[in-house]
């Protein structure tokens, strides 16, 4: 867990959200890259459940422990899933 918290808090601190690339805009305000780097500021796009996306863009203090929360929990729920079975087959 604390490796977690350590990667989260390097990646919200050291990325931004977006950046702009001017080079490759035909306008002069840029184009936006999108940067949501190991999710630190929100979920996915394509995430539709709104109770996950509860704290997105929210300060750090907030949105950091709640997204480790949850996708920790669907990693372990995952893992579940995928091992209990096999954990049957090979006993």
């Amino acid at each position: 867990v604390a490796e977690a918290v350590v990667c989260q808090g390097i990646c919200r601190w050291t990325t931004p959200l977006e950046l702009l690339d001017k080079e490759k805009a035909d306008d002069e305000e840029g184009l936006k890259r999108y940067m949501n780097v190991n999710l630190c500021y929100e979920a996915f796009k394509d995430v539709k459940i709104k109770w996950i996306r509860k704290f997105d863009r929210c300060a750090p203090i907030y949105y950091l422990p709640w997204m480790l929360w949850i996708w920790n929990a669907g990693n372990l729920l995952l893992f579940t899933i995928v091992a209990l079975p096999l954990l049957l087959l090979f006993r």
